[in-house]
């Protein structure tokens, strides 16, 4: 559609997604993005966000996993002097009942700063899970959900 109120727009947009087994029992993960997104903020129609987040995990005995998160988001919004920026520190333990259960916990702390007034805010939160995983193994470059 057009719309002559809106600036044309040219943007880098990234994606770079790692992991690193440095150990049969230790990995490290990471991922750096840059996008453009859509906004909901009264007279901006778009806003580029690049974001960082590393994780560790650690399998501490036989089906026992540790593992911490750190994630760094910041929004610059296009066309005002608005910049979000995110926080995010999380640690968690996570028990593989067999291949297709688990259960865990997870503490997360989250911090927001804003240039816009009332935007800013700190949060913790406690998490208990439990979940599952339905499909797949892949066997010689063969998916199948019946394994």
């Amino acid at each position: 559609f057009s719309d002559s109120s809106l600036d044309d727009q040219t943007d880098l947009l990234l994606l770079v997604d790692g992991v690193w087994n440095v150990t049969p029992i230790f990995t490290l993960s990471g991922t750096a993005k840059i996008a453009n997104q859509d906004t909901r903020v009264s007279g901006q129609t778009s806003k580029t966000v690049q974001s960082l987040e590393v994780r560790a995990d650690y399998e501490l005995r036989d089906n026992v996993i540790l593992g911490a998160r750190f994630a760094h988001d910041e929004e610059i919004f296009n066309g005002a002097e608005r910049t979000d920026a995110y926080e995010e520190l999380s640690a968690y333990a996570r028990y593989l009942i067999n291949e297709h259960l688990f259960i865990g916990a997870e503490v997360k702390y989250e911090d927001s700063s804003s240039d816009s007034a009332g935007s800013s805010y700190s949060n913790v939160t406690t998490m208990f899970r439990f979940g599952t995983k339905f499909c797949c193994l892949a066997e010689g470059g063969v998916i199948s959900a019946f394994d």
